[in-house]
């Protein structure tokens, strides 16, 4: 894994395994984000949501690699609480129009779903995003999101929340992994305004990326969206968005809802040890999901079922699991020896 992170980040190419054929793109456009749109579709028969990405000209090479990265990263994720990634198609035959397809939510993002059904159980939706955000924390390497917000945050057909759009996510191996002059964990700090840790602002020395602990700042966001139904700081103008890391760097965090809807003291307790400040002090995700297990009486290793069609998927990747250049994330690591290179 770590070779394949590195060829993709030098040379802003994907694996050919996971370019797909036979998607049917409707001209629907569902959603418009700064460098995507998202469009409807169908592959053997079954609803894909499209996400069309923009390639600036000037900046084609930076594009390249990160959509790399992200495909790279998205492609070994399976999880219930996190969006599966089907493969990559292109639009056109020189490959500028490339393509993200994934599983179509009818059910939106989980503020658009909040909105729709406000009776909903919004301590489950936070605890779905807890545990999808721990398998992505504890997996060897650790995924760090980099960009979690409600926005990036679905609804499967059930009602559970599933994590999505992992454009900023980076790889960060264990000493053990990590080459001396070259890593995954090395890169840009990344994130939107609002869901941004304090650190991430003036970072310290040694401090080149996203981390565990910026994600539980962005996490402790997240739950705020969910109980607020709006965005951290939705006073501030989006005209004066920088006021935004003038409040946080200062210490200054949104205040409480007014309306519950299931944040009572216990909740509104681990929102703000969360975005504590000080990001030694934050809570591990594995802490927060616990804490949330318990209070709904729940096992802590609980797991909700997967709305994910498995065999589906299985069908879809037949020709493409073999593939030498496209292992699974499991198969690239040996017990005894740490990094497989030659997998």
């Amino acid at each position: 894994m770590s070779v394949l992170f590195k060829l993709s980040k030098k040379s802003g190419l994907h694996p050919e395994c996971q370019v797909l054929k036979g998607v049917e793109k409707s001209e629907n456009i569902a959603a418009i984000g700064g460098f995507s749109e998202v469009s409807t579709g169908k592959i053997q028969g079954s609803c894909v949501a499209i996400k069309v990405l923009r390639l600036a000209e000037d900046n084609m090479e930076r594009l390249l690699k990160q959509i790399s990265n992200e495909a790279l990263i998205w492609r070994q994720l399976s999880h219930p609480n996190v969006l599966p990634f089907y493969g990559i198609y292109h639009e056109d035959d020189n490959r500028t129009r490339i393509c993200f397809i994934s599983p179509w939510m009818e059910n939106g993002t989980v503020r658009e779903y909040i909105k729709q059904y406000p009776s909903v159980d919004r301590v489950g939706l936070i605890l779905d995003i807890a545990l999808g955000l721990q398998y992505l924390h504890e997996m060897e390497p650790s995924i760090i999101h980099g960009d979690l917000k409600g926005d990036n945050v679905l609804v499967t057909p059930s009602g559970h929340a599933c994590l999505a759009d992992f454009g900023w996510s980076k790889a960060k191996y264990s000493e053990a992994f990590r080459g001396s002059s070259d890593s995954t964990s090395s890169g840009q700090i990344t994130g939107t305004m609002r869901w941004k840790a304090p650190e991430l602002f003036s970072p310290p020395e040694g401090l080149t990326s996203n981390t565990q602990a910026s994600d539980m700042y962005a996490f402790g966001c997240v739950c705020y969206e969910i109980f607020a139904n709006d965005v951290p700081f939705y006073e501030i103008p989006k005209s004066q968005e920088a006021r935004v890391i003038f409040e946080v760097i200062r210490g200054k965090r949104p205040s409480r809802p007014p309306l519950s809807c299931g944040l009572d003291d216990e909740v509104w307790k681990l929102i703000e040890n969360s975005w504590n400040q000080d990001p030694n002090a934050r809570p591990s995700i594995r802490t927060v999901a616990m804490h949330l297990c318990t209070k709904m009486g729940l096992q802590s290793d609980i797991q909700c079922s997967s709305d994910w069609d498995t065999l589906f998927v299985t069908n879809l990747w037949a020709n493409l699991t073999s593939h030498p250049f496209c292992p699974p994330i499991w198969a690239l690591f040996d017990d005894d020896k740490g990094m497989n290179f030659c997998a």
